[in-house]
């Protein structure tokens, strides 16, 4: 097996008490960066490609009506309440991270540095790196400083041990190049793992998305709601958890249409609150379900067809009928949700 072209590189640049590398050491780490940024690019195109597959179908599923633009929003809305915690948390220790591993680089290079001058010296123990706790920020920061200030005392130590030693040899830039090299590569993970880290929720969010998309259950009772013309139609109804383990539960409205099929199906100016809340096991939780019936979207007299998707309780995707009727009647029927 052919040596490590980093390790044959180092042992080259001190094999002659800290000679200057020759021309193959450049070579050696060109060639070894431009590896590793290749690995990098190609591992980028596959996630982009998974993504680019996800949207591919989306697309095709919202040209087929399969999906309604008012459930595209309406699901990132509830993503970005569920993950947003939690992508800000591993985002945050990523780049904290980083950080500290920056604060050492400068130790890094003051050690390649005397080992060019004396390579028979050791160094002294270097600190522990504190990890990034998100629940206490603040005693994170307080010992990152005093990791930062015992990394400056290593180097300080260090660098007072060959403070009046003569270089063995001509230095060089190996110690240079070291550092960049371990700079570069800090960076590149940093790139790395953020992209991971967003392809990642990225992919679940649409995956989320093309779930709605499956066959639902189609629920016995039905929400019918009557209000007049230009006024608002209010109902309530329940959802319980009947499955064996707490549910997140999101409820999502359909796109409305007249039920004679005269006219587009539309989003209509609607509410659901809570449209996302945690269910326990054998709980209950009541929903309700305002649709303001403006003169631009409904006509008197015709019935308007649609659904309450309710996501989360179980396996299945279940779908409430809603039926929604404008009317200038003056003995206006009281909106109610017919459930058993």
């Amino acid at each position: 097996m052919s040596p490590n072209p980093t390790t044959l590189n180092a042992e080259r640049g001190t094999s002659k008490g800290g000679a200057q590398p020759d021309a193959t050491d450049a070579v050696g780490s060109t060639v070894e960066w431009a590896t590793k940024f290749a690995h990098y690019l190609q591992r980028s195109a596959e996630r982009l490609g998974e993504t680019a597959e996800l949207n591919k179908e989306l697309t095709k599923r919202i040209a087929y009506g399969d999906v309604p633009p008012v459930i595209v929003e309406s699901q990132l809305a509830a993503f970005l309440a569920t993950n947003a915690e939690s992508y800000a948390a591993e985002v945050a220790d990523l780049t904290m991270n980083v950080l500290t591993r920056l604060i050492g680089l400068s130790s890094d290079y003051v050690c390649a540095l005397v080992q060019g001058i004396a390579p028979d010296s050791s160094s002294p123990a270097r600190p522990t790196p504190p990890r990034f706790d998100p629940t206490d920020p603040v005693d994170w920061f307080e010992r990152l400083n005093q990791y930062a200030a015992a990394e400056a005392s290593v180097a300080k130590t260090i660098l007072r041990s060959v403070v009046d030693r003569e270089p063995a040899g001509n230095l060089g830039t190996e110690p240079f190049s070291i550092a960049a090299a371990k700079t570069a590569d800090t960076f590149l993970e940093l790139l790395t793992r953020l992209e991971d880290i967003n392809t990642d929720y990225g992919r679940r969010y649409l995956t989320s998305v093309l779930g709605l998309t499956r066959d639902s259950e189609k629920a016995e009772a039905t929400l019918q709601a009557v209000a007049p013309l230009g006024q608002t139609a209010t109902m309530r109804f329940a959802i319980s958890n009947n499955s064996d383990a707490d549910a997140t539960v999101r409820c999502l409205l359909t796109d409305l249409r007249r039920s004679d099929g005269v006219g587009p199906a539309f989003e209509p100016d609607a509410t659901l609150m809570p449209n996302n809340f945690r269910l326990p096991v054998g709980a209950e939780e009541f929903i309700q379900l305002s649709v303001r019936l403006a003169e631009s979207d409904f006509e008197d007299g015709p019935v308007y067809t649609g659904g309450v998707r309710v996501l989360g309780v179980g396996d299945a995707v279940v779908e409430i009928p809603l039926n929604v009727r404008a009317s200038t009647s003056a003995d206006r029927r009281q909106s109610v949700a017919e459930m058993p």
